[in-house]
């Protein structure tokens, strides 16, 4: 193991984590101004969120890699819904959006007719920019915890990019169920989490919670936010976390195209 899991525990546990981070924040705008200088120049009419709005949500503010992760992550995720999803039409929703890093892709990969796309998310700061900026989705805002402004029985399709990740064991589980009633029977719910790739990053009290209960919760953040981390064991997400779906596919950790070495389930309301 590394020193950073255990200079991280240093920092949360002593409360200065989250003033750390805004110094990463300052460093990386002084290390891609140059870079993004260059990318707004090339790509003048591609909306790019504000600076900290964007750190907040994907700790980087690299405007190319924005764009080119964002229609990557969004070519994959239409193709798992066209793959394992029962309906071909209907509106699909992303829940915790962040600043439209994918979901402003997901409607050009979409056949006229097929449905709407949605996205929401419990930073209404950053559902405001989506709003101004982004013209081909519609964003909403969610609170920390259920419900959503939907119907039962309504979406097609759900997705949600390292967002359970970054909640508590109760908050994930009521979300769960509020994901599944939201879900047409047949629709599916693609999710990414932390699971056995992430183990070595874990401190030694940590891999025993994550072997024994099957989650892990680092908390003194503010839940939501990036620094407040969860890791989710295969078995916990099957029988637990996921336990009224049924899996169709489960993708071990590996440098996928999404950008990461998170679990990606792919998941079916019965």
């Amino acid at each position: 193991m590394s020193f950073k899991p255990w200079l991280q525990y240093i920092l949360r546990t002593t409360g200065v984590l989250q003033s750390v981070d805004q110094l990463r924040l300052w460093r990386r705008q002084l290390t891609h101004t140059a870079s993004n200088r260059r990318f707004t120049q090339e790509y003048p009419d591609f909306a790019v969120p504000p600076a900290h709005l964007a750190f907040d949500a994907y700790n980087t503010i690299d405007y190319d890699a924005y764009r080119r992760y964002g229609l990557q992550a969004a070519t994959y995720i239409y193709s798992l819904i066209q793959q394992y999803g029962s309906h071909p039409t209907g509106d699909i929703l992303e829940w915790g959006c962040g600043p439209a890093r994918v979901i402003r892709h997901i409607p050009h990969l979409m056949a006229p007719g097929e449905g709407r796309v949605l996205g929401t998310d419990y930073n209404y700061e950053t559902i405001r920019w989506c709003n101004d900026a982004i013209h081909t989705v519609h964003f909403l805002p969610n609170t920390l915890t259920p419900p959503l402004p939907f119907q039962t029985d309504h979406f097609r399709a759900v997705y949600a990019i390292s967002v359970f990740t970054h909640l508590s064991e109760d908050v994930s589980n009521d979300w769960a169920d509020e994901l599944y009633r939201i879900l047409q029977p047949g629709g599916v719910l693609i999710a990414t989490l932390h699971g056995d790739t992430f183990q070595s990053m874990l401190l030694p009290h940590e891999k025993q919670a994550y072997q024994s209960a099957g989650v892990v919760i680092r908390g003194s953040i503010e839940e939501g936010k990036k620094m407040f981390v969860s890791y989710h064991s295969p078995a916990y997400v099957r029988t637990r976390l996921f336990r009224q779906f049924e899996v169709l596919h489960h993708e071990l950790g590996q440098p996928s195209t999404l950008g990461s070495t998170q679990d990606v389930w792919v998941l079916m309301k019965r």
